[in-house]
């Protein structure tokens, strides 16, 4: 489940990258998924860090959250936040 929300991440931030590209720029676009792709299959560890801040009637909250988990070796599957 990690490893599918590590790709549709990895999907959306190079979105941008292909919408309007031709020629070189969509080689070199379609290079980089292929690269990220064959980096993924090496990781044996991910990690996230976010932060979102929401204001809304002068009050402000802001919502940190941090965490990983194993893809592969003897925690495979563990997780942590």
């Amino acid at each position: 489940m990690r490893r599918a929300a590590f790709a549709a991440a990895a999907v959306v931030a190079v979105v941008p990258l292909l919408s309007g590209c031709s020629g070189a720029e969509a080689l070199r676009a379609e290079q980089l998924l292929n690269e990220a792709s064959q980096a993924q299959k090496q990781l044996k560890s991910e990690s996230f860090t976010g932060r979102m801040t929401f204001t809304t009637e002068g009050r402000h909250v802001v919502l940190k959250i941090a965490g990983g988990g194993y893809s592969r070796g003897p925690r495979a599957g563990a997780t942590f936040t």
